[in-house]
């Protein structure tokens, strides 16, 4: 999937916008821009949504996208999209095998707090197996099908790295699609807690939902600004617009 990415888009600047108060200062100065999360909000035609959260298929931001933006998944949760597979049996067929799946092994079983739905998270080799022989979505969106957490960032990594929140994947997917400049925009980790505390998630440029409410772990913040520390040193700059927590980007205040 990545080589779809590779230059894409070469030599244009890159927002990327997460979900936190300073995605409002994000005012399309760069040419292309890729949302995370409930940043979709403020997609228009053309931008790229993209989000690591198992639960995307359920979510009022994920629902609510233009139909032109291009969309980037994981399979987990873009079979039950029909964004992605418009096709009812299609997505009831995988659906199937994948729950199946989790019926016979209830002890790799990963429960999204608070909200009844449950995955397998990366690493499992059937599933792993699986998601990387199931059909191409529909036109104009993407499956993220191989993930890791330690290939060094380069224009030909063939996996993209996880464990520094869906706004981590989108610095590696602009980085890979040729950006000459990179700037976050809503990117704060200002809804940081500690593990095992309760999500708190109040720290939105929107209203969010009931049960759309999150948190950032500083092990994503220290994994994300590795990411962004190799994009640096391959060239690319990456800008932090407003207040974040992030050490690694160059501060536009």
């Amino acid at each position: 999937m990545l080589d779809k990415f590779r230059d894409l888009h070469q030599g244009e600047d890159f927002a990327v916008i997460g979900s936190a108060p300073s995605a409002l200062l994000f005012k399309r100065n760069e040419t292309k821009a890729i949302g995370v999360n409930g940043a979709g909000k403020l997609l228009q035609s053309d931008d790229y949504f993209i989000s690591g959260d198992e639960a995307t298929h359920t979510r009022s931001w994920f629902k609510g996208l233009d139909s032109d933006v291009h969309c980037i998944l994981r399979p987990h949760t873009a079979i039950y999209s029909e964004k992605f597979y418009p096709n009812k049996k299609l997505r009831e067929d995988m659906i199937r095998v994948y729950e199946t799946y989790m019926d016979k092994n209830p002890n790799i079983t990963h429960f999204k707090k608070g909200q009844g739905l449950r995955c397998i998270l990366p690493g499992n080799e059937f599933i792993d197996y699986y998601f990387s022989k199931i059909p191409e979505p529909a036109k104009n969106h993407y499956l993220i099908r191989k993930v890791t957490s330690d290939e060094p960032v380069s224009k030909y990594q063939t996996s993209i790295n996880v464990g520094g929140t869906s706004a981590c994947m989108a610095v590696q997917v602009a980085f890979i699609m040729g950006a000459k400049n990179i700037h976050l925009y809503g990117v704060e980790f200002s809804n940081e807690i500690t593990s095992g505390e309760e999500y708190k998630g109040s720290n939105y440029f929107y209203k969010p939902e009931e049960n759309e409410t999150g948190m950032t772990l500083p092990s994503q913040r220290v994994f994300l600004d590795d990411i962004i520390k190799q994009v640096i040193n391959k060239g690319v700059p990456v800008y932090s617009h407003g207040p974040t927590k992030l050490k690694e980007t160059i501060k536009l205040l």
